[in-house]
């Protein structure tokens, strides 16, 4: 964990460090509801919580919120996403959760659908009250569409999840 941190820390100066290196292929910091409306939102459980957007919310506009019996299984899929060329990209961005404790993984797949989301970025992100930036490395072949799938899977009766600067860099 410590060294997951470490690489992460590492990284992201990096990236800030030398932007002139990256080719941003996708970005999004959800600053209205046209972008939102993009993104594909699945509501698994019918339990009618889901991913939402609030131009109001603090401190991202795009947040998943809890349910008080259900344990969350909702899901925000990106529009498909293509780079120009074979290689690795990286898929950054910021996430929130609450003192509650929150939980979020990430995932990608090659259509907008659940069943498609068969490629894991992450583990089970555990998410606290604080903004964390969150870099993960995913190979691409040029031409072909992926999305990234954010799926919320709190225990039931915690909070909400924020997620902002979605980015997917070549």
């Amino acid at each position: 964990m410590l060294m997951r941190r470490i690489f992460t820390t590492f990284f992201a100066f990096l990236l800030c460090a030398v932007p002139a290196f990256s080719q941003v292929i996708y970005s999004t910091d959800f600053a209205s509801e046209e972008e939102f409306q993009q993104w594909t939102v699945f509501d698994v459980n019918a339990d009618d919580s889901k991913w939402t957007f609030d131009a109001e919310a603090d401190p991202y506009s795009v947040f998943y919120s809890y349910n008080s019996t259900n344990p969350a299984d909702d899901w925000l899929v990106s529009p498909a996403i293509v780079s120009e060329e074979d290689g690795t990209v990286v898929v950054s961005f910021a996430v929130k959760g609450s003192s509650y404790g929150e939980k979020l993984q990430v995932m990608c797949g090659d259509a907008p659908t659940v069943e498609a989301m068969t490629t894991a970025l992450s583990e089970v992100l555990y998410l606290s009250d604080n903004i964390t930036y969150q870099l993960y490395m995913l190979p691409v072949t040029a031409g072909k569409p992926f999305h990234l799938g954010f799926k919320a899977c709190s225990d039931a009766d915690k909070w909400r999840i924020y997620l902002g600067n979605v980015k997917v860099l070549f």
